[in-house]
């Protein structure tokens, strides 16, 4: 008789777990200690159970007095506290991000000083190409005024997901020379604080993936002392609220591809170049009176109710979209250009005093159009079809249109006005396009003349 035997294998897996340890800082007498992070001899690992005695980006780090930690290489860590009870030195505590180095948190800095008078915490950024990496907030917790602190030195960049929570906190650049960069990269909502002359930003640039309406909300007036170099919208929306922006007349206001400026104050002042992508926004909110300034935009957007004057010198380019909401208007003075590539809309906006078409795929009216200046017809072909576009004459002043190169046209019709006194005297009235025949204006005068028209009184010619 044949058996047949079951074998049962029973397997036995084994999942890793990842603990999270506590590395603290200590250093070795005599203080002030200085090591490097990828040194064991640092720390002491309070769990005692990592296999290296270094922290990795699944440990809690805290710096101790008398300890400065340097980082000449990438290194990560899932938090970075500083603690002045450790060696009782009364000296200070100092992460320093040397070259090539990026130091990646994923959770909460905390950059808190002690009660002694040389109890200062800090992460110096004291290398060109050293990177802080926040995933996490930042917290500034001062017991005085000056000692808990970030300090760039060089071009180095600090990079936060989270927020800024301050109290007598400082972020230090040194002046001008130093050409670091100050970059909110998170995926919700973000503050970009300002806090006096406690944060002095080398660059900041706004790189916010998080969808709209959420925005990087600032929270103060931005001066020269606030800011030493450059303003950059990477991607996200900086909104401004009320307060204002003032830059360094050496320095640049970027607004990259996407990228939104939304202001219920003004348009940034002070800086020395403008760039604005095509495919950028400006968007003024305020609920109250705003002029919007001359510049060249990518779309260009009004909202809310407050009055708006379109600035009286310079122009105002508009490549993308120009929505005008519905707010009031103040066109005296002013010039619009629409130089896109793309075919373009004017969009609601009904008067206009000054209008440059610059675009080969041409621009159509949006809204029945009244001009008070002159049509400029660089490039491309207004589109009035459907629309009622009016040359308006006044006791100020007629509208006009300018000379048209061979590269620009008008197709559809146009309304021309020639305004003339209510007093009784001969005026001089000229067509101003080809072709015109008394017979045109006679529907639209009542007039005598050579020619056959009829009289307006027996025997008098009111036309010659």
């Amino acid at each position: 008789m044949k058996k047949t035997i079951l074998l049962s294998v029973i397997c036995c897996v084994f999942t890793a777990v990842c603990y999270s340890n506590s590395f603290f800082a200590v250093g070795t007498p005599p203080f002030p200690f200085t090591g490097n992070w990828n040194t064991a001899a640092v720390w002491v690992d309070l769990e005692g159970t990592d296999l290296d005695g270094i922290p990795d980006a699944n440990d809690d780090v805290t710096i101790g007095d008398g300890v400065t930690v340097t980082c000449t290489s990438s290194v990560a860590c899932l938090s970075i506290s500083y603690d002045f009870t450790i060696n009782g030195t009364g000296g200070f505590a100092r992460l320093d991000i040397g070259a090539l180095a990026t130091v990646t948190v994923s959770g909460t800095v905390t950059i808190k000083d002690g009660t002694g008078i040389g109890e200062i915490a800090e992460i110096f950024l004291s290398n060109a190409s050293g990177v802080l990496d926040i995933n996490g907030n930042l917290v500034l917790s001062g017991v005085s005024a000056g000692k808990a602190k970030i300090t760039y030195s060089r071009a180095a960049i600090v990079r936060l997901a989270g927020n800024i929570t301050n109290a007598n906190g400082q972020i230090i650049t040194g002046g001008l020379a130093a050409a670091g960069s100050f970059v909110l990269d998170g995926a919700a909502a973000q503050t970009l604080m300002i806090s006096g002359t406690d944060f002095t930003y080398p660059s900041i640039t706004i790189n916010n993936s998080a969808a709209s309406p959420a925005a990087v909300t600032l929270n103060g007036n931005i001066t020269t002392t606030t800011l030493k170099r450059d303003l950059t919208i990477q991607d996200g929306i900086l909104l401004t609220g009320a307060n204002t922006i003032t830059g360094n007349a050496t320095f640049s206001f970027i607004i990259q591809a996407g990228g939104e400026l939304n202001t219920a104050s003004a348009f940034p002042t002070g800086f020395g170049t403008i760039t604005l992508n095509a495919t950028s926004t400006v968007e003024y909110s305020g609920a109250g009176a705003q002029t919007i300034s001359a510049q060249n935009y990518g779309n260009l957007t009004s909202s809310s109710t407050g009055a708006r004057t379109l600035a009286s010198a310079g122009t105002i380019g508009i490549a993308g979209t120009f929505t005008a909401g519905t707010n009031i208007y103040t066109v005296t003075g002013s010039t619009v250009n629409f130089n896109g590539t793309g075919t373009q809309t004017t969009s609601a906006l009904t008067a206009f005093n000054n209008l440059t078409i610059d675009n080969a795929s041409g621009v159509s009216l949006g809204a029945n159009v009244d001009l008070t200046g002159t049509l400029t017809l660089t490039n491309g072909v207004l589109t009035t079809t459907g629309k009622i576009f009016t040359l308006i004459s006044s006791n100020s002043g007629t509208a006009r249109i300018g000379n048209i190169p061979g590269a620009g046209n008008i197709t559809g019709n146009i309304v021309m006005q020639r305004f003339i006194p209510a007093v009784p005297d001969w005026r001089i009235l000229s067509p101003s396009v080809a072709g015109t025949t008394m017979a045109d204006w006679n529907g639209e005068i009542s007039m005598s003349c050579i020619g056959g028209s009829p009289h307006t009184a027996p025997h008098f010619t009111s036309v010659y």
